[in-house]
């Protein structure tokens, strides 16, 4: 009697497991309708109402960079460029003048240590004795002192692997001149279809500065006079020259940008609207602008089971 007590017992935990295991697996239901109240005009709210029993619900509202469909995104095609610029402005100091050369590429393989200056130095001495093969001389003489000038360059034929390389050679002449200081700003402007226009300022762009003067350890930056600064609340980007007999030798300096694809982009993002802990009731968008939009939901069902998904698109026409 005992065994048979214990089989029924054991039966009925399974028959419950089971029972909870199929609970858990329950499918996301996620039903959207547009409020009959609503306006549909620009600037006013846009109210969506729910049935379902999803325990978490996203919202993609179609706007540029929150559509469904680009969540996964994170390249366009190049075709789909509309524009790329390098803007900026850039001061020539005091001192010795065309003492900074800026060349683009998009050839460039990014092939510097960071840990290993003597290598480091041995790279570029090679690259610039072959001639800066692959690069594009862009800045060579400079402009009147001591005023910011302003520039503006068509980077679209580098959009695969953009790359940029300053190389600060300024000279004392033999301790009769001063060497010259450069104050520069800049971003690179990306214009692609479906995107909201962005720009990389040289402070978000990955940089590494290699002295080829042996005097000096080969990453020395930073640091006052002769070396480049990126820290400086003067410019984005600072080589700091010096008078003409602060030093007996002459500053010899390159700075190298990481290649960046100029197609590149973040994948479109959503906004959280329910979890678990709160009930859904009608939800309010206002949308800034006219146009046709897909706002996008997903249901989510989620446990140590599995997962469950339920997507309503709900089309969307905005007017002024």
């Amino acid at each position: 009697m005992k065994k048979t007590k214990t089989l029924l017992f054991f039966a009925a935990a399974v028959l419950l497991a089971a029972s909870c295991k199929q609970e858990l697996l329950f499918d996301a239901s996620c039903q959207v309708t547009l409020d009959e109240s609503n306006t549909y005009r620009a600037g006013e709210p846009v109210i969506f109402n729910f049935e379902g029993n999803a325990d978490a619900v996203t919202f993609f509202s179609g706007e540029n960079g929150h559509q469904y469909i680009y969540k996964d995104r994170l390249t366009v095609p190049f075709e789909d460029i509309t524009a790329l610029t390098m803007t900026g402005r850039i001061q020539p100091r005091y001192g010795q003048d065309n003492s900074l050369d800026i060349y683009f590429s998009n050839e460039y393989e990014f092939n510097l240590k960071g840990d290993d200056g003597e290598a480091d130095r041995a790279t570029i001495r090679k690259m610039y004795e072959e001639g800066m093969k692959g690069w594009d001389l862009v800045y060579s003489e400079d402009d009147k002192i001591n005023t910011w000038h302003d520039y503006s360059y068509d980077i679209s034929k580098y959009a695969s692997s953009f790359a940029i390389a300053y190389h600060w050679h300024s000279t004392s002449r033999g301790q009769t001149v001063t060497q010259r200081s450069y104050w520069i700003d800049g971003a690179v402007n990306v214009s692609l279809k479906g995107v909201d226009p962005s720009s990389k300022t040289l402070k978000d762009i990955e940089f590494i500065s290699v002295m080829m003067n042996p005097e000096r350890d080969a990453y020395w930056k930073n640091k006052s006079n002769g070396s480049v600064v990126f820290n400086n609340s003067a410019a984005q980007l600072v080589f700091q020259g010096c008078a003409a007999t602060e030093f007996d030798y002459d500053f010899d300096v390159w700075v190298f940008s990481r290649p960046i694809a100029l197609n590149g982009v973040s994948p479109d993002k959503c906004q959280v609207i329910k979890n678990i802990s709160n009930k859904l009731g009608p939800f309010t968008y206002t949308y800034a602008e006219p146009g046709t939009y897909t706002a996008t939901f997903v249901g989510i069902n989620e446990t140590i089971q599995g997962r469950s998904e339920k997507v309503k698109n709900v089309r969307v026409t905005i007017t002024n």
